[in-house]
């Protein structure tokens, strides 16, 4: 009898045990979970700010352009330039510093706009992979900018109206 007794203490013991590994278990993988999804979309809201400096200064060197004259300056389709390299290196030292031009190079395909073209025209559009989950950031010529699900992309409309529609690499 003292036998049969001593095995069913052990047994829920190691029930009550294994109750109590499980529910900690199930914490952490809430906590953890929550932590991944909190660091996607802080790095989503990292790179919209991003794309929001950028393409403040994309708009001031439009600016320049129409009141200076310089053809050096304006939008990638205006300036003739070949890649996206070329592009950015005319930012350098005056409207970005050489980091942002760096950071911004990787981040972004930056769209062959002109000023001819409408404002929803897609100025900057986040390269694949930057956003986890197949996401997206874009800005407009209007100014106006987004992060887009994946589910939300194949609804996008705006790409600029030449070939190629984005500036090399």
């Amino acid at each position: 009898m003292n036998l049969a007794l001593l095995i069913g203490q052990r047994t829920v013991r190691v029930l009550i045990g294994s109750l109590i590994l499980t529910v900690v278990a199930c914490f952490l993988w809430v906590l953890i979970s929550g932590f991944i999804k909190y660091q996607q979309a802080n790095r989503a809201v990292k790179v919209f700010n991003a794309a929001r400096l950028f393409n403040l200064a994309i708009q001031q060197q439009a600016l320049d352009a129409a009141t200076t004259g310089d053809s050096s300056l304006g939008y990638p389709a205006d300036t003739r330039v070949e890649s996206a390299k070329q592009y950015l290196a005319r930012y350098a030292g005056t409207y970005l510093n050489a980091e942002e031009v760096d950071e911004y190079g990787k981040l972004f395909l930056i769209g062959s706009v002109s000023k001819q073209d409408p404002p929803e025209t897609i100025v900057l559009k986040s390269k694949p992979g930057v956003i986890s989950g197949g996401g997206c950031v874009i800005f407009r010529k209007a100014g106006d900018g987004a992060i887009l699900q994946a589910r939300q992309m194949a609804n996008i409309q705006g790409d600029p109206p030449r070939n190629p529609p984005y500036l090399a690499d």
